[in-house]
């Protein structure tokens, strides 16, 4: 079993953000997966947006790109994300709260969200420019109670 990352943007279409698999360990009937590196996904973000991720599951026999196909069309048709077998979570980030959060920051700032019985987490930075901030979404992880 592998683990991929998906997002939209303002309730557009759901979108791989990375072909990178989410690099795992388990333990205790928990798995754990990060992406290790900003190489892996790095996201400017847009202020006045709201971006949605989902952690989505693949068997050997499953190809990503049919799956976010499948999202797409089944929510064209309201069929909400929970119902695929495949998302294990599912998180969103409104306008407000990514503006919050991005006046919040100084340098970098993780922030971690209990999902039903699991996790998902978000490093946000701010990189500094000469004359305005840049605010970014890094690493992603999740952790996953079995």
């Amino acid at each position: 079993m592998t683990y991929h990352l998906i997002c939209r943007l303002n309730n557009k279409s759901w979108n791989c953000v990375s072909y990178k698999k989410f690099l795992l360990s388990e333990t205790n009937n928990t798995i754990i997966g990060q992406f290790i590196s900003t190489n892996w996904y790095k996201e400017k973000i847009k202020l006045g947006y709201s971006y949605e991720f989902a952690v989505i599951s693949l068997n050997e026999n499953e190809s990503l790109t049919n799956i976010i196909s499948r999202i797409n069309e089944s929510e064209s048709n309201t069929v909400d994300i929970y119902s695929h077998s495949n998302v294990v979570i599912y998180k969103k980030y409104t306008e407000f709260e990514l503006g919050e959060l991005c006046s919040k920051i100084q340098n970098n700032k993780y922030v971690e969200t209990y999902v039903n019985n699991n996790r998902f987490g978000m490093t946000f930075t701010n990189e500094k420019q000469v004359n305005s901030n840049q605010y970014y979404m890094t690493c992603p992880t999740f952790v996953l109670q079995l």
